[in-house]
């Protein structure tokens, strides 16, 4: 499956795990391709939410990224 995958507003399953704080999750889906930087309807990418949450931890995980990924 594509954890990248767009909605139509383009959200995708990161945009969900962070805005609702499920940092297992968001372990999950980064450990497998999940991206932090793509933009979704209101040109919001995860990374942005996590930042404006000030969810310490979560940024943690999403800036912790395998080299062969972009970023």
């Amino acid at each position: 499956a594509d954890v990248n995958l767009q909605t139509k507003t383009g959200w995708i399953p990161m945009h969900f795990a962070v805005n609702t704080g499920l940092l297992e999750l968001v372990e999950l889906l980064n450990s497998h391709g999940g991206r932090a930087d793509i933009v979704n309807e209101w040109m919001k990418t995860p990374l942005d939410s996590a930042k404006e949450r000030k969810n310490e931890e979560m940024l943690e995980i999403l800036k912790r990224r395998p080299r062969s990924m972009p970023f």
